[in-house]
């Protein structure tokens, strides 16, 4: 029998249930504690929030290494290759590590279906245990695990976190999640578990949230009141409070590369683990953690880019605060291609007022949004920029190269799809 190739195996992967979404835990768990359930790390970490997982799951990873913990993460989704959703120490899996584990996944789904127990996974469910196989043969003092979808019905949800985190939480996967913010508050709240830390980074803390956090006695802390951060004069104060009651705080923290706010949960999450750091050790850890397509600079063909993932409106009104801070007497153009099931009105209309000039992108599928589709809101929300669409990101590219100066900025966002396309033109040369 020919051995699979990753590619192989994904291919594979994406045909083996009938929706590519399928919430629950039922069926994972079975195939997880027939598999053995191995904890994936000594300590353990769960992010979740509809905005910022990414960026605090990096702050949490570079401050472990940094101290000295052996530390492995798992994210979705990628940009370039399927193998970043996996790191160990920073460095993504290898291929035949990945291989090796969708075998044993794939040989135990076997073993149950002879014992009369047939269950399919999605690609997710397949890759999440495939993920918690890979780190806990790792042999880790922690693992960072970031959720997929939600957090109560969401495969990442089958391992209990020693800290769980919300990042924030606002309207996103309506469908799947709820069409208000309790409905998701309650969502999300779903990867705190009884008498173990509970970080809810969001200001506007949904009720449904603190009630679930109350009602399976979660210890809830809520930023700005337990653990926060402050801003002095260029640079950030973190704060936040021990297991035993006592304060910590770390100030002269310069300013980041990743999104600020998100900085403190992620060192009362490592405070509160015990990971023993220097402030200097801290501040460097924050100041120098990067993350592929979130605020990520580039240079290319003599321009200077900005590529970030904003797919929703709070993310988009994020990179609209940036960008009034920060673009001050520059040209921004934007390169934006979005999923037609997004809120797409909410993210065009939160930058607005930023963008003198777009660069719309057909995304081809199902789920796409057409460049024509994105041109007719963008012109009714603003009269003052200009609007150009385009079917093929080498074409929205090389018309803003045309367009631009290099004294502009450019801005790629919207759907992971365009950031990872347009990302990988720029490193293809």
């Amino acid at each position: 029998m020919t051995q699979r190739t990753l590619n192989d195996w994904l291919a594979w992967m994406e045909q083996q249930h009938p929706s590519a979404i399928d919430l629950g835990l039922d069926r994972v768990q079975k195939v997880w504690q027939a598999l053995g359930a191995p904890q994936p790390a000594k300590k353990v970490v769960v992010v979740g929030g509809t905005n910022g997982k990414g960026s605090t799951l990096t702050y949490i990873s570079q401050l472990a290494m940094t101290a000295g913990w052996k530390t492995g993460t798992y994210t979705s989704p990628h940009f370039l290759r399927y193998n970043e959703r996996v790191a160990i120490e920073g460095k993504s899996v290898t291929d035949e590590q990945l291989c090796a584990v969708f075998e044993r996944i794939e040989a135990c789904q076997t073993a149950l279906s002879q014992q009369g127990e047939v269950i399919s996974l999605t690609y997710f469910e397949f890759g999440t245990l495939a993920a918690l196989l890979l780190l806990a043969g790792a042999n880790l003092d922690l693992a960072v695990l970031e959720v997929g979808l939600g957090g109560r019905l969401d495969a990442v949800n089958i391992v209990s976190g020693d800290v769980a985190i919300v990042t924030s939480v606002d309207l996103d996967h309506t469908d799947w999640l709820g069409s208000d913010r309790e409905a998701i508050g309650f969502e999300k709240a779903g990867i705190f578990r009884p008498d173990r830390l509970a970080l809810c980074a969001e200001p506007d803390v949904p009720q449904s949230l603190a009630e679930h956090a109350q009602t399976i006695a979660a210890r809830l802390m809520k930023i700005g009141e337990s653990f926060g951060i402050d801003e002095g004069n260029g640079d950030y104060r973190c704060y936040g409070q021990l297991p035993d009651g006592r304060p910590w705080y770390v100030d002269h923290i310069p300013a980041p590369q990743l999104p600020v706010r998100n900085m403190a949960p992620a060192l009362q999450a490592v405070k509160w683990l015990g990971i023993e750091l220097t402030d200097e050790q801290c501040r460097h850890a924050l100041s120098h953690a990067t993350l592929t397509g979130r605020f990520q600079h580039m240079e290319w063909q003599n321009r200077h880019w900005l590529l970030d993932v904003a797919h929703n409106p709070e993310a988009a009104r994020h990179l609209a605060k940036w960008l009034a801070r920060n673009a001050k007497g520059r040209k921004v153009h934007a390169l934006c291609g979005m999923l037609a099931d997004k809120d797409i009105e909410g993210v065009l209309g939160a930058l607005a007022s930023s963008i003198g000039h777009w660069q719309l992108l057909t995304l081809q599928g199902a789920r796409g949004q057409t460049a024509e589709g994105m041109a007719r809101r963008v012109a009714h929300l603003t009269s003052e920029a200009s609007i150009a669409q385009a079917d093929t990101v080498e074409e929205a590219l090389s018309a803003l190269i045309n367009v631009s100066s290099a004294d502009d900025l450019i801005v790629v966002f919207g759907s992971f799809y365009t950031v990872s396309m347009a990302l990988e033109k720029m490193l293809a040369g």
